[in-house]
């Protein structure tokens, strides 16, 4: 896990999946909750809240953001490629859980909005596509002489030249 690492996990009526359909979290903790609808600030009001929704966690330093305070005013803008980009901003973050000692953070951001969910978990599962793709190329490698290192403007020509199916 590093600074700025993010996962999405889809959830249906509380049960929630990662991008591989895994029930666990990078803790290795089953990914559940008590409540059954989407816990996003439009649905806490609604008559009908949606049973599905997405959790996005970011990880961050623990000596960066510390507590719910920090966290409610930590905001992180998605998709910034150009200085044109859309403006599309996940605000009002709550903590999913901390490790002084270890000095990192899980910041969560929930949304039943399907536009922005589905795009995120489809990165994700691009993410790990990509992942499986470089584990087969060089699984036999000395692992100590290996560097990867991803950019979202390099992902595409990663995953369709350099790591293709074929090896």
């Amino acid at each position: 896990m590093g600074s700025g690492q993010m996962s999405v996990f889809k959830l249906i009526d509380g049960c929630g999946y990662d991008a591989l359909g895994v029930q666990y979290n990078a803790l290795g903790a089953k990914y559940e909750r008590r409540y059954k609808t989407c816990p996003c600030k439009n649905c806490l009001v609604s008559e009908n809240p949606s049973r599905v929704w997405w959790e996005i966690i970011l990880l961050t330093a623990a000596h960066v953001v510390y507590d719910e305070t920090e966290a409610s005013a930590t905001s992180c803008r998605l998709f910034y490629d150009k200085e044109d980009s859309p403006l599309v901003r996940l605000e009002t973050m709550s903590i999913e859980y901390v490790n002084i000692d270890r000095d990192f953070c899980g910041l969560k951001y929930a949304t039943c909005d399907a536009t922005l969910g589905n795009r995120l978990y489809a990165l994700m599962e691009h993410r790990f596509e990509i992942g499986k793709r470089i584990w087969q190329k060089y699984k036999g490698c000395d692992h100590s002489e290996n560097l990867f290192s991803l950019s979202p403007t390099r992902m595409d020509a990663l995953s369709s030249r350099s790591v293709s199916a074929s090896g």
